[in-house]
């Protein structure tokens, strides 16, 4: 490896066993090289695949209507805790040994998602969504206290850890002496439906209700994460999230305290993605024309904006990470952020979504970074 290191410098447990669940991509975020290298190529390729659905759902102006009824007020932006609100109390969480560190180990969480949809008529589609209600997350964690714990979130169409690994790079911020915690969205991941289309993830999806009410309960998820790992003597606890994940991070960033946010081709407006998606499909023209507007999808979607609300984190503590050919989400995205966020540090690489993954440099700038904020070390 062309860092010096090998898997033996850091773990206890051979990863040749065939009851050993810790994949191969997730050793090499750890050990880095040639062969992470060409990983990192691999993957790229296969997410630059990934695209918005054309395929949707039921949208009638009907529909529209009462999106705009339920969400649409503007007291749910000058008062997030009335969408948003904290679990009364926290889940048993099970916990399951994946791998074993000389100085720590992997650990799969697994507990019922705790989160109460604000539209009550969708209390009975979510209770029967019984994968989504299970929620996922692995924990690299070090046996002696780190000084700060990441959770990271992955992207739209993501979510399985291998996958995820890759994206987020867990082993790299784990040998920085950062405890790290990867969670799976949900309909993501394990938490996705058996019988859920090969088009994507329902959600974000064509679905305002669905969509909405899912990012509710990503934050309700990652409230109790937090709230757990603090449990646990995490004191100091941050996020990173990429695409989807950097939409999440930069919220929950306005939302809660957080010791640091690091947001990675960031989604900021997803009522803009969602109409360049709908809008260009024909079955939805007559809609588009009259009711299915732009103006309309950002007051269906204008209360989970990180552009609508303030960070609740320094200056110092934001750092976003962008593409400058990025053609899924649009280089405005991050840099209205920066603007918003009092223009923070930012990393800008050239190429398109997925092109961080051959930019090591953008990796090792959050490195330096979260170094210099205390939290880890180079």
């Amino acid at each position: 490896m062309s860092n010096g290191l090998h898997l033996s410098d850091f773990c206890l447990i051979d990863g040749s066993k065939e009851d050993c669940r810790f994949s191969q991509f997730e050793r090499l975020t750890l050990v880095g090289g040639r062969e992470l290298d060409r990983a990192l190529e691999f993957i790229a390729k296969q997410i630059s695949k990934f695209s918005a659905s054309d395929q949707v759902g039921a949208i009638s102006a009907e529909s529209i209507a009462e999106a705009l009824r339920l969400y649409g007020d503007s007291s749910l932006i000058q008062n997030p805790e009335l969408f948003f609100k904290y679990p009364t109390a926290l889940p048993e969480i099970k916990q399951t040994q994946i791998h074993g560190f000389k100085d720590g180990e992997i650990v799969d969480l697994k507990f019922k998602s705790c989160y109460l949809p604000y539209n009550s008529a969708f209390a009975e589609e979510l209770a029967s969504l019984e994968e989504n209600n299970q929620v996922h997350a692995r924990w690299w964690r070090h046996h002696d206290r780190a000084a700060a714990t990441m959770v990271a979130i992955h992207g739209w169409n993501m979510g399985d850890q291998k996958i995820s690994a890759l994206a987020l790079q867990p082993g790299y911020f784990y040998s920085l002496g950062l405890d790290v915690v990867v969670i799976e969205l949900p309909y993501h991941g394990r938490r996705a439906s058996p019988t859920q289309s090969n088009s994507g993830p329902i959600f974000p999806d064509s679905n305002f209700v669905r969509t909405n009410e899912g990012m509710g309960q990503v934050i309700s998820d990652l409230r109790v994460i937090k709230s757990f790992i603090a449990g646990e003597g995490s004191k100091e606890v941050g996020v990173l999230g990429m695409s989807l994940g950097g939409y999440s991070s930069a919220l929950w960033a306005s939302l809660d305290k957080l010791a640091f946010c690091v947001t990675i081709v960031p989604m900021v407006c997803m009522a803009e993605v969602a109409h360049g998606v709908l809008s260009r499909n024909p079955v939805l023209k007559p809609l588009a024309d009259s009711v299915l507007t732009l103006e309309n999808l950002k007051r269906i979607y204008q209360f989970h904006s990180p552009l609508n609300h303030r960070p609740k984190l320094s200056a110092r503590a934001r750092f976003i990470v962008a593409g400058l050919g990025d053609e899924i989400v649009s280089p405005t995205h991050p840099h209205r952020l920066w603007e918003h966020w009092d223009r923070p540090e930012i990393h800008w690489f050239a190429g398109g979504h997925v092109a961080q993954f051959k930019d090591s440099k953008a990796f090792k700038e959050i490195g330096r970074f979260l170094t210099g904020l205390g939290l880890a070390s180079r």
